[in-house]
Formats: structure tokens, C-alpha cells, sequence
């Protein structure tokens, strides 16, 4: 029992507190990202063709979850699923569509929005890391937002929470959403967290190449570099054509000034001596 107002009394603190929280979570995987940009040994798909295929998939991971979670807010009624840190707030339970299957979607659909990122650091400890606290953090604010539920609903709430499970999606229980989709609430609780999510990759790209001095690698932040020498014989794969011709743009060849030409017996244009340096 104790135990209990424990877990209740950390949840509600941390719930009033998790829109500030996950901003040291972020700056911690800044911090890892910009370790691996600048000691490329530490990521084994540095400079290699699968190093953009990959950070793609960081994002996609990244925008499965923002897609729960618009899925989530956009067939729920006005004063449930909302962004509130101050208190709980319920004004009807939430027992159909994506809350058929598991009670706390918008969480799951957060985890999904920052494994994203974690992932992008290509530290495997900082991701272990990332999920562990993102466990025990949540753990407690459902815990509490549970306590909260069942004192205001009741019978009602036990049932559904009987059959439904937390996190892990029951998908044999989907019952169609009572609610129609809301647009107008999506954009209104939602453009936010989109707009962050593009920030976030597009800060951790652009700053992360600056510092090591290369140039952003996503479409519309990229700009053209300069062409660099070519690489030696030892860095290219061996078999493989040379990359120098097509990892920059063919330069113009200055103008030169035409070698002195004389006369020959003949009256021909002879061609230099091969002894003479071009």
C-alpha cells in the first residue's frame, strides 16, 4: 500500500513536469550524435552507401509513432487525450478504436518518437539506455493516471482495463472508433510535436555535419560541396570503379596559353617533342 502511494505520488509529479523532463533526454543524444560525427569509428555505416538508408529509417521509426499518435487524438472526444500537465483530466473514457487494443497509445506512440532519435545516435548503450528510463518514467505516470481513472469510472474502467492490455496492441479486440476523425483536433494538438520532430533531425544533421565538416545530407539542407581529391587506391573497394568523378561536379580546365609552334622543313604543324613537359 504503501508502494502504491509511492508510484502515485512520483507519477503525479512527473506528469506535471514531462513536457520539461525528455529536454535532458534530448540533450543527452545530442551529445551522443555529435561523439559519433566526430569519431566516425564509433558508427560502423559512417561514409558507407547504407549511412543515409539508416538514418531514414530512424525517421520513419520516428514518424510511425507521430502517426499513432494523430490516429489516437484524432478519434478521441473534446477533453480526453489532451496535452494537460497541470492535473488529470477525463471527462469520458476512451474504450474504442485504438483504445480497444491498448490503454496508453499516446505513450507508445511517444516511445516510437524518441527511439527515432536515440537510434540516430547509433550508440546501441545509449538506446538501452533511452528505453530502461523511458520505462521506469512512464511506468509511474500510468500508474498514477490509473489510480485517477478508476476512482472517477469505476466498474466501467476495471472491465475494460480486464481486457485490455497496457501497451502491448490486443488486435483481436478492435472495436471501430465511436468517434469520427478530427482534423481540426489534430492540427490543434498535434502541429506542435510534427514541427519539433522535423527541428530535431534537422538540428542534429546540419550542426552534427558542421562540426565535422562536411555538408548536411538531407535533400533541402544539403548544398553542393566542393570537388575533393580522390581518394587512394587503398580506400577504394577493390574491384570497384573510382568514385572521384561522381562524388563532385567536373570543374572548368583553366585556359592555358598554346605551346610556342615553329615551322617544320615540310611546312607542317609539328607536335612537341616527347622530352618536352606539357
Amino acid at each position: 500500500m504503501l508502494s502504491d502511494k509511492l508510484f502515485a505520488r512520483q507519477g503525479n509529479w512527473l506528469f506535471r513536469f514531462r513536457g520539461i523532463i525528455p529536454v535532458g533526454v534530448l540533450g543527452a543524444a545530442l551529445y551522443e550524435y555529435y561523439r559519433t560525427e566526430l569519431e566516425p569509428g564509433l558508427f560502423p555505416l559512417e561514409g558507407t552507401r547504407w549511412e543515409y538508408p539508416f538514418e531514414m529509417g530512424c525517421l520513419l521509426i520516428s514518424l510511425i509513432g507521430f502517426a499513432l499518435r494523430v490516429y489516437t487524438v484524432g478519434h478521441t472526444p473534446e477533453g480526453t487525450s489532451g496535452r494537460n500537465t497541470e492535473r488529470q483530466v477525463a471527462d469520458k473514457l476512451n474504450t474504442t478504436g485504438i483504445y480497444s487494443v491498448m490503454r496508453n497509445p499516446l505513450y507508445v506512440g511517444n516511445f516510437f518518437m524518441w527511439l527515432g532519435i536515440a537510434l540516430l545516435t547509433a550508440n546501441a548503450w545509449f538506446v538501452i539506455a533511452f528505453i530502461l528510463f523511458y520505462i521506469l518514467y512512464y511506468e509511474r505516470i500510468i500508474f498514477a493516471e490509473e489510480q485517477y481513472l478508476q476512482e472517477k469510472f469505476g466498474e466501467t474502467y476495471r472491465l475494460w482495463a480486464d481486457r485490455t492490455p497496457s501497451v502491448l496492441p490486443r488486435l483481436r479486440n478492435f472495436c471501430p472508433p465511436s468517434q469520427p476523425f478530427s482534423l481540426r483536433k489534430v492540427l490543434f494538438q498535434e502541429k506542435n510535436g510534427l514541427f519539433a520532430l522535423i527541428a530535431v533531425f534537422s538540428l542534429m544533421d546540419v550542426s552534427g555535419e558542421w562540426l565535422a565538416g562536411e555538408a548536411p545530407k538531407y535533400g533541402w539542407l544539403r548544398s553542393p560541396a566542393p570537388c575533393s581529391p580522390a581518394r587512394s587506391a587503398s580506400e577504394e573497394p577493390s574491384g570497384a570503379p573510382s568514385s572521384s568523378k561522381s562524388a563532385c561536379k567536373t570543374l572548368p580546365k583553366p585556359l592555358r596559353s598554346p605551346p610556342p609552334r615553329s615551322f617544320s622543313t615540310t611546312g607542317r604543324w609539328p607536335f612537341p617533342p616527347s622530352s618536352t613537359p606539357c
